[in-house]
Formats: C-alpha cells, sequence, structure tokens
C-alpha cells in the first residue's frame, strides 16, 4: 500500500510516497514530472524494498520556497528526509534533474549511498560528443530556460502550451495519456511551479562546478545508466562515467525521455536486477 506523507526538512516541506517493506530505494523524478513518474515501478520494487518517492523541493505536492534550486541543496533535503525516516543505507534512482541530484547526494554523502541508478540525466559539468543523443531529443530547452527574464515573458499564460509541448516532443512511441498529462498538469500549473522550474536550469554553472569537484574524487559504488534511443541514448553512460569509475549502460529500445513510463516493467526488471 502506498502512504502520503509530508516531511519538514531545513527551509522547506517535502510530499513524499512510501510503500513496501526491505532494504530501501529512493526514486528522485525530474522536471516536469513529479513522483507519479515512477507509479508503475513503485509496486513491482515494493515487493522486495521499502520504496521511498518524494516530490523534489519546489515540484509536485512539495513546498515551492523561494532561493536557488542548486542541486547541492536538493541533495541536501534528501539526505535529511531519509535521516528522518530512520533509513540508513540505501540505493538510489534518479531520473533527468532527479539524476543530478542524486549524484550531488551521492558524492557528499559516500556513507550513505549503496547503488546508484541514473536515467535520462546528463550531468552539467560533463559534456558528451553531440552525436550520442538521439536527434530526435530537443536541444533548445535548456538553454531557453536558463536565460533570465526570457521565458517568463513568453511562458506566462502558456504554461498548458508549454508543457504540452515539451512533453510530445520529448516522449518516443509511447506518448503520455491524457490522464497522465492531467495529473501533471494538476501542479505544473500552479502559482511558483514556473518560477522554480527555470530555477533548475539557471542553476547549471553551480551544478557544473560541484560535478567537476567529483570527477576529482569519483564515485566508487555500482552505478547504472539508462537511456531512451530516442532521447540521450549511450549519453547517460558518457556523462555519468565522467564522475563515477564502476559504470554499466542500458539504452531502451523504442523509448524517449521517460523510460520507467514508456516502458515500466522493463526498467522496474533493470533496477530490480541491479539492487542488492
Amino acid at each position: 500500500m502506498i502512504r502520503h506523507q509530508r516531511v519538514a526538512v531545513t527551509g522547506t516541506t517535502l510530499h513524499t510516497v512510501i510503500a513496501g517493506d526491505g532494504d530501501p530505494v529512493v526514486l528522485l523524478h525530474g522536471w516536469p514530472v513529479t513522483w507519479y513518474h515512477w507509479r508503475d515501478l513503485i509496486p513491482i520494487l515494493a515487493r522486495k524494498h521499502t520504496v521511498i518517492a518524494p516530490d523534489l523541493r519546489g515540484l509536485g505536492d512539495s513546498d515551492r520556497p523561494l532561493g536557488a534550486y542548486g542541486k547541492e541543496t536538493l541533495a541536501a533535503d534528501i539526505a535529511e528526509l531519509t535521516d528522518q525516516l530512520g533509513i540508513g543505507r540505501f540505493a538510489l534512482v534518479g531520473h533527468d534533474f532527479g539524476g543530478s541530484v542524486a549524484c550531488a547526494l551521492a558524492a557528499a554523502h559516500r556513507d550513505k549511498v549503496s547503488h546508484l541508478v541514473i536515467e535520462e540525466e546528463l550531468l552539467a559539468g560533463c559534456p558528451v560528443p553531440f552525436d550520442l543523443v538521439s536527434p530526435q531529443y530537443p536541444r533548445w530547452h535548456n538553454a531557453f530556460h536558463a536565460v533570465p527574464d526570457v521565458p517568463e515573458l513568453l511562458i506566462t499564460g502558456k504554461e498548458r502550451d508549454h508543457l504540452n509541448l515539451f512533453w510530445s516532443l520529448t516522449t518516443a512511441g509511447t506518448a503520455f495519456s491524457r490522464s497522465v498529462i492531467e495529473e501533471y498538469e494538476r501542479t505544473y500549473l500552479t502559482p511558483g511551479a514556473l518560477r522554480v522550474g527555470l530555477a533548475y536550469y539557471r542553476s547549471g554553472a553551480e551544478d557544473a562546478e560541484l560535478n567537476r569537484r567529483t570527477a576529482h574524487r569519483p564515485l566508487e559504488i555500482p552505478v547504472l545508466a539508462i537511456g531512451g534511443s530516442e532521447a540521450m541514448a549511450t549519453a547517460v553512460e558518457a556523462s555519468v562515467r565522467q564522475i563515477a569509475s564502476e559504470v554499466s549502460g542500458v539504452v531502451v529500445d523504442d523509448c524517449g525521455h521517460y523510460p520507467a513510463e514508456e516502458h515500466p516493467r522493463q526498467v522496474a526488471e533493470l533496477i530490480a536486477a541491479f539492487l542488492p
């Protein structure tokens, strides 16, 4: 059974989903999705694990405080969350920006994280050859979202159109259903959501410096990099290899930016086989 609760951490409160029993695994979503990205994986992983899937600071049903949204800060949120839940060492799975948060957490708390899975994320400061990314994946949004003021000018009042365009461009053969889009719109069309989403992109220089520091002392835990064939593909593994020494990679066929949603059973099996 899935349980929803709110957990106060320094400076904010995180909505958190918990299910199952056993060795803990923490699932971190990206943008523009929420904990709901993991909805089909949670029941599968919860057969043998305690699954914790928070909404990251400012996203989903978590609070949206003012301030910066660097991945080091977001990682500290999750470290505090796991402490408050009484969780010691755990496996960590991150999608998109959740992958960057997961890497930051694994670097800052090396005693806490046993295994790391990165799904569809290219780490800031860890550039990869251009041709490793599928040509179908949009390349404009990172720079656009990071520009001061301009995105607000162009997106405000058209938030639904902006989100639906992005989702349509970043899925592959399996587009989101109307019910899934409505669940994401429920939180992403609320006050403060655009501000926070853009703040995630605007921390890029800070995040890049953080990853460059990690590269000087690479992660030594097992890492699984998962890419979608029609999105970041093998670029995920190439990016993560710059900060970790024990990396294996998988590319999911006929898949865009959301493997856990587009091919949930396959991804759940990959993660379950990788976890201790």
